[in-house]
């Protein structure tokens, strides 16, 4: 082992160069001086998705969202899909149910809040902004019925008068604060384990088009900026701690201007309609003396689309990669690469977004609302509650689905919901983070950074599982031959004794396979064999733990000290030496207290020589 005082030296300035072999590539560890927490939240999955299968991916987060639930009338049950079906009005979102169930207040609502609530889950649940909702299920509403009319209930956020349980389903009313009251009576308040946190709307830029019978005109900044402003409000005054998501934004069309007749009035003063939503809470925030925006939430379907054949006249035939049912190479290779458009700035796809938004420039979506949060209402969090990056059947989709989970965890995204089907290779991308023994272990709750000198071929993200103090790797392989990797830890004298293997491939199928485990000594440079076209999840074990103490293992002629040190989670730690007793100087100014054990070697200067660890400035 190096001499430990510049070892760490060079982990304090964070200079870590990247090397590569022939034929090999390694990834090395890039500590920080404090580890940075994964939201749990990122493991989420849309509501419609109940059943067997999305149990055994162990997610964290339930939304109840979607373009149905913009009608829905929480005193009857009754929806409306828009543009999704005819326009058609009907009981849709309870059809499993008893007759008695159906009519019952808020059932479609409580059948969500309740199967989250028995996983132990909390719940994301929308309410409905768009001013009607569905009054009755007879069928298609036709155009000529267009709200406001008997076909519709009129939304008001705010009731004058006492709340009820037993709504009156015939006075063409349907109050918001007394579906948000009938939650709370139902599950108690958000930190007494009611929902935790409630969606203004959803998609509220496509109006207009999916709800043209609802909210016939595109909706303005001012009228979506005031309607989540006193929605937000609203629940803030019944239940203070409930987290506001919003608005809900369906892509990137709706990021660059809403859509909206009245952008011209908002984009001298912001870049893009993101920060000006965010810019206008704020200030609708500070104007009422609380935060009214917790959580910006929006939808990133990826664009790209590729040439997948032709038509009868000869034209090209494109294809996007959210189609799940095509296994078109180009249309595999494309989907292997979009979720680069994350963060990447070295990665510019093909698709409109790079051809007409971005001037050619990468999408590097995450820092482009990260510099917006920052900006416009700092400390707010990000969302992203609808994502499917398609190919469930093709292992490029769950190898996109596994490097996405990786990004959020990574950079710093709150809270996310995957919206697709259950199915294929979705599940063990899944099972990956969050169920890989099939005994409900995961992914680690801190992360740390992982330094990969090749985006395009493969992935990698690490993290420190606080509980056991178990180290965690995902590296992924896109390519289509076994690649033997290397996880680099020389510079952070981490060490461990046992290492287990799962993870899942094209040649293994949509099924997340035990490796099996090796026991022995992991430190230095550590093998990580990855077959073709897998995504990998190593899970290595520490020695027996010490507790925030040095534990000496040994010494050296030349008065070489070995010791094992455990720095606490969250702390920052220096290690001391000195001569008397009275005068310490730092031998190593930074420890980052990730909990992970590391072998040390201590070499005093003098003849002899004392050690301490205390807290660093």
């Amino acid at each position: 082992m190096s001499n430990v005082g510049s070892a760490w030296a060079a982990l304090a300035a964070a200079v870590f160069l990247v090397a590569s072999t022939q034929g090999e590539v390694t990834f090395r560890l890039q500590l920080t001086e404090v580890p940075q927490e994964i939201s749990p939240l990122v493991y989420g999955v849309n509501d419609w998705n109940r059943g067997e299968a999305g149990e055994s991916l162990n997610y964290t987060l339930e939304r109840l969202g979607g373009n149905r639930m913009t009608g829905y009338n929480w005193e009857n049950n009754y929806s409306n899909a828009g543009s999704d079906y005819f326009h058609h009005s009907d009981w849709h979102l309870v059809n499993s149910e008893s007759e008695e169930n159906k009519s019952k207040p808020g059932w479609a609502v409580s059948m969500s809040v309740d199967h989250a609530q028995d996983a132990g889950r909390p719940s994301l649940v929308t309410l409905q902004l768009a001013g009607y909702v569905a009054a009755d299920g007879n069928g298609t509403v036709s155009e000529a019925d267009t709200a406001p009319s008997d076909r519709w209930a009129e939304v008001r956020l705010r009731k004058e008068g006492e709340y009820t349980l037993t709504p009156d389903t015939t006075d063409g009313v349907v109050y918001m604060d007394e579906q948000v009251n009938f939650l709370i009576q139902t599950y108690g308040l958000s930190s007494e384990g009611g929902v935790f946190a409630y969606s203004l709307d959803n998609e509220p830029a496509l109006w207009a088009h999916t709800h043209s019978r609802i909210h016939p005109d595109a909706p303005t900044v001012a009228e979506i900026v005031r309607v989540g402003a006193d929605c937000a409000a609203m629940v803030k005054d019944l239940d203070a701690e409930a987290l506001i998501f919003g608005p809900a934004l369906f892509g990137w069309g709706s990021f660059v201007d809403f859509s909206a007749p009245d952008w011209s009035s908002y984009s001298g003063e912001y870049d893009w309609f993101v920060s000006a939503y965010l810019g206008e809470m704020k200030k609708q925030s500070d104007a009422a003396e609380r935060r009214l925006l917790d959580v910006l939430d929006i939808h990133f379907y990826p664009e790209v689309s590729v040439v997948t054949g032709t038509d009868e006249e000869g034209a090209d035939v494109y294809t996007r990669i959210t189609d799940s049912t095509s296994d078109d190479e180009a249309l595999t290779q494309a989907r292997l690469q979009a979720p680069r458009s994350l963060w990447d700035s070295n990665y510019v796809e093909e698709s409109w977004i790079t051809t007409w938004s971005t001037g050619g420039e990468a999408v590097q979506l995450l820092p482009r609302v990260f510099e917006s949060i920052e900006t416009h209402y700092p400390d707010t969090e990000l969302s992203i509650s609808e994502y499917d990056y398609g190919g469930h059947q093709n292992y490029s989709g769950g190898l996109a689905q596994a490097d996405v989970l990786g990004i959020y965890g990574r950079d710093g995204v709150y809270a996310a919901c995957y919206w697709g089907e259950i199915e294929g290779y979705v599940i063990p991308a899944f099972q990956l983070y969050r169920n890989y023994d099939g005994q409900g272990s995961s992914f680690g709750e801190l992360s740390v950074p992982v330094e990969n000198p090749d985006a395009a071929n493969f992935s990698c993200y690490a993290s420190v599982d606080v509980t056991d103090q178990t180290f965690h790797v995902v590296a992924i392989n896109k390519t289509d031959a076994a690649q033997s990797t290397t996880l680099d830890l020389s510079q952070t004298g981490l060490v461990f004794d046992k290492m287990d293997t799962y993870g899942f491939s094209e040649a293994s199928g949509p099924e997340l396979v035990a490796q099996g485990s090796q026991e022995g000594r992991f430190e230095g440079s550590v093998s990580l064999d990855l077959p073709a076209r897998s995504a990998m999840h190593f899970v290595f074990h520490s020695p027996e733990q010490t507790e925030d103490l040095l534990e000496i293992l040994g010494s050296e002629a030349d008065g070489t000290l070995r010791a094992r040190y455990r720095p606490s989670v969250g702390a920052i730690r220096s290690l001391q030496t000195s001569q008397d007793l009275q005068h310490w100087t730092d031998e190593i100014s930074v420890i980052p207290g990730d909990g992970l054990v590391r072998e040390l070697e201590l070499k005093p200067e003098g003849t002899s020589g004392f050690w301490r660890i205390t807290e660093s400035d």
